[in-house]
C-alpha cells in the first residue's frame, strides 16, 4: 500500500504531465543520483509521491553530501548544463521555418527535445529533496547556536536572511524590466524596443501550465501605464536598496554567530539550491512555451489543434506518423485526467475511471482537516477573508474585493486579481518570490512555503490570516 505525500498543487497539459514523470523515473543515473521515484500520482491538480521513496531520497542526499562536501555543488553544476542547453535547444527551433519541413523531420525535432526536457526532469523533485535536507539541517544547527545565545525568538529572521538566494530569478528580473518601462514611459521615453525585447523573454511566464495564452501586448502596456503613475523610480530604489540591505544583513548574521566550517558551506548551497528550485521549472516552462510552433506545425499535419496535441503522451506524438488517437478520446483528457505511475508504468485515468479514483482517494486526509497552517512571513498584518484559490490565469474571475488569495505560486498574469485580493497565501516561495515582491509593493499580508494552502483550503473558506506570525487559521 502506497502512502502518498502532497507536494504541491499546480496544473499542467498531459504532455508536460507525462514527460515531468518520464524524468524523474528514467533519467537520475545520467548525473550519480539513484532515481527513487517510482510511484507518482497527479489527480486534482495535485502532485503527490510515494512517502517511502521521498525519504529514501532525502536519506541518499545526505549521506552523499556527508561522504563528499562538494557533491550537492556538483549536481548544481549539472542542472544548469542541463537547462541551458534544453533553452538553447528549443530557442533553436523557435526560430526556424517550421512549415517547410516534413512531418517525419518535425517529430524528430519534438524526440530530440523529448529527451533533453525530460533529462532536466530529473532534477524535479531531486532538488526540492536536497533543498529540505539543506534547510532541516540549517534550521536546527542555527536553533542550537541561537539557544546558547539567549536570541531564540530570532530564529526565523535569520533563517530567511541565511537562506534567501542572491541570484535574482527571472520573475525578479520581469518586475524589474517592468519597473524600468514605466519609468522611461513617465519621462516621456519610447519603450518600443524594450517592449518587443520583454514580451521575447517573459511571454512564457503566463503558460506554465502549457495551454494558456500569454498575456497580449495590450494587456502589459496596461500594467506599464499602471506602474508609471506610482513613482516606479522610487520603486526600483527600494528594491536595490532591499536587495543590498539583505545582503548586508546576511554577512553580519555570519559574523554575528561566527558562522564558517560545514554550516557556512550548507548555508551557501542552500542559496543556491533555493534559486535553483525555481531556475529548473522556470527553463521547463519557457522551453515549452518556445516550441509551440513546433507543435502547432505538428498538430496542423496531423489534423489537431494546439491543444489537442498538449493532451497526448510523448510516446503518442512520436507515433503520430502511423497513427493519431481520436478527436473524442483527446477532448475527454482535456475536461479532466489524472496520471498514475506505479512501479514505472504510467497510464493516463479518465472518465468514470477519473471518478472512482477521486471517490476512493483519502490521500493525505490529516493536512486537509488541519485547521491552521504555518508558513514563511514577508509582509506583516492581520486580516480576516474568504478563500479563494487561484491556479491559473483562468481563474481570477473568482477573486472580489478583501478575498484571500491562496495559490501554488503567483506569476505576472494574475496581478490584476492580487490587486483586489486583501490578503496572500502561497504553497512555496521565500523573500524574493513573485508573491513576495507584490506584497510588499502593495502593502498586503502575506505568507509564503507553506507547503499546503492550496490542499488545506477551499474556495469559500472563512480565515484569520496573521503575516507577522506566518499562520493561517480557520475562522
Amino acid at each position: 500500500m502506497i502512502e502518498w505525500k502532497f507536494l504541491v498543487k499546480r496544473k499542467y497539459c498531459l504532455l508536460i504531465t507525462d514527460m515531468f514523470c518520464q524524468g524523474m523515473i528514467k533519467y537520475g543515473k545520467e548525473f550519480d543520483f539513484k532515481s527513487f521515484h517510482k510511484n507518482i500520482l497527479f489527480l486534482d491538480y495535485d502532485w503527490l509521491v510515494d512517502l517511502k521513496e521521498l525519504n529514501a531520497e532525502s536519506e541518499y542526499i545526505a549521506s552523499q553530501e556527508q561522504k563528499n562536501k562538494g557533491y550537492l555543488c556538483y549536481i548544481s553544476e549539472k542542472c544548469y548544463f542541463c537547462g541551458e542547453d534544453l533553452l538553447k535547444f528549443s530557442l533553436e527551433i523557435k526560430k526556424m521555418r517550421l512549415k517547410l519541413k516534413d512531418q517525419k523531420y518535425l517529430l524528430n525535432l519534438f524526440s530530440i527535445f523529448r529527451k533533453k526536457y525530460e533529462t532536466l526532469s530529473s532534477f524535479l523533485y531531486y532538488t526540492q529533496s536536497a533543498v529540505d535536507f539543506l534547510e532541516n539541517t540549517i534550521r536546527e544547527e542555527l536553533e542550537k547556536l541561537l539557544q546558547l545565545q539567549g536570541k531564540e525568538q530570532l530564529l526565523e529572521e535569520y533563517f530567511s536572511f541565511l537562506t534567501a538566494p542572491i541570484k535574482q530569478n527571472l520573475v525578479n528580473k520581469q518586475q524589474d524590466e517592468l519597473l524600468w518601462m514605466a519609468m522611461k514611459l513617465q519621462q516621456k521615453h519610447d519603450i518600443s524596443n524594450d517592449l518587443n525585447k520583454y514580451m521575447n523573454t517573459y511571454l512564457w511566464l503566463s503558460t506554465r501550465d502549457g495551454v494558456s495564452e500569454p498575456d497580449s501586448k495590450k494587456t502589459i502596456i496596461e500594467r506599464i501605464d499602471e506602474l508609471s503613475t506610482q513613482n516606479p523610480q522610487q520603486k526600483l530604489a527600494e528594491i536595490v536598496k532591499e536587495r543590498k540591505a539583505a545582503q548586508l544583513r546576511f554577512r553580519n548574521i555570519v559574523q554575528e554567530l561566527s558562522l564558517s566550517g560545514t554550516l557556512l558551506h550548507l548555508i551557501q548551497t542552500a542559496k543556491e539550491f533555493v534559486y535553483l528550485r525555481t531556475y529548473r521549472t522556470d527553463i521547463l516552462a519557457s522551453a515549452f512555451f518556445n516550441i509551440r510552433p513546433l507543435l502547432s506545425e505538428i498538430g496542423s499535419k496531423s489534423n489537431l489543434e494546439f491543444v489537442e496535441v498538449c493532451y497526448l503522451t510523448a510516446d503518442e506524438m512520436e507515433k503520430l506518423k502511423s497513427k493519431i488517437p481520436s478527436k473524442t478520446k483527446i477532448a475527454v483528457r482535456i475536461q479532466d485526467y489524472a496520471f498514475v505511475v506505479v512501479r514505472s508504468k504510467k497510464k493516463v485515468v479518465v472518465g468514470k475511471e477519473l471518478n472512482r479514483l477521486k471517490e476512493k482517494s483519502n490521500i493525505n486526509s490529516k493536512s486537509q482537516t488541519s485547521s491552521e497552517i504555518k508558513g514563511r512571513p514577508v509582509y506583516s498584518g492581520i486580516v480576516q477573508g474568504t478563500i479563494k484559490v487561484v491556479l491559473t490565469a483562468k481563474d481570477m474571475y473568482k477573486i472580489k474585493e478583501g478575498d484571500i488569495l491562496v495559490a501554488s505560486m503567483t506569476t505576472p498574469d494574475i496581478v490584476q486579481a492580487m490587486q483586489k485580493a486583501a490578503a496572500f497565501i502561497t504553497d512555496e516561495g521565500g523573500m524574493t518570490c513573485h508573491a513576495a515582491i507584490i506584497a510588499r509593493e502593495m502593502k498586503k499580508p502575506c505568507i509564503v512555503g507553506t507547503k499546503i494552502a492550496t490542499k488545506v483550503l477551499k474556495d469559500g473558506d472563512r480565515v484569520e490570516v496573521d503575516a507577522g506570525k506566518g499562520t493561517v487559521r480557520k475562522i
